[in-house]
């Protein structure tokens, strides 16, 4: 039975997580957002180079950020390598976003320990990737042309691993389920709902269940966030 969800649930994000989030998943709303306080981080630059290559108009302006997203569905496929060097906060947030899409890109950057358990569950979701003997950056995706929706389950507090999926969900046909242990913390979602997505919780069993309804589109916001 599909869990009963309360309309009213909005969890709330550690500030460190919020402002490159902010900023992709403006990239994937209709129309021009803006994302105030946020800063100039690394974790900025190399996200808006990011989303930039993928096709979104990203620009700064002073402490905030101004974002012309493309819609969901829309990521054009970038012409070269995709730089996250200094901003390893970023790479899951990238690759959820362009797993769902169908294009080619590659990453590279200084995350330096195996990026396997956060490939699989986009593997299942029907993203490919070449990766090196120790699975780190850089690598190649091939975004899936025909996503699958899927039931993750999660055995520990993983929200670069959540948001990663969520992201991925966004472009996939149907419910997207995330299970979890019960008081883990939130990832993305209270970011998602304000800019229109359709996300339900419940516990059930003493397990934490997320749904994220995909293909909704999603409208401009303006966001206040604390620089990370």
């Amino acid at each position: 039975m599909r869990p009963v969800f309360p309309d009213d649930y909005r969890p709330t994000e550690p500030d460190l997580a919020v402002a490159p989030a902010a900023l992709v998943v403006a990239a994937l709303a209709v129309g021009e957002s803006l994302v105030t306080g946020a800063g100039d981080s690394p974790v900025l630059q190399a996200t808006a180079r990011a989303l930039r290559a993928f096709g979104a108009d990203v620009a700064a302006e002073g402490r905030n950020w101004r974002v012309r997203g493309v819609g969901i569905g829309g990521l054009a496929e970038p012409g070269g390598v995709i730089d996250l060097h200094g901003a390893a906060r970023a790479v899951p947030l990238i690759l959820g976003l362009a797993a769902t899409h169908p294009l080619t890109c590659f990453l590279t950057g200084d995350a330096g320990s195996s990026l396997l358990r956060l490939i699989e569950p986009l593997q299942r979701q029907g993203a490919r990737f070449l990766l090196r003997e120790d699975h780190a950056l850089p690598l190649g995706l091939a975004g899936a042309r025909h996503p699958v929706p899927q039931e993750h389950r999660l055995t520990g507090p993983a929200a670069g691993l959540k948001a990663a999926i969520l992201l991925a969900g966004l472009n996939t046909p149907g419910i997207t389920r995330v299970i979890e242990p019960a008081g883990a913390p939130p990832s993305i979602e209270s970011l998602l709902v304000q800019f229109g997505a359709d996300i339900r919780h419940a516990v059930i069993d003493g397990a934490a269940v997320t749904e994220l309804v995909g293909q909704p589109e999603l409208a401009p916001r303006q966001i206040a966030v604390a620089a990370p």
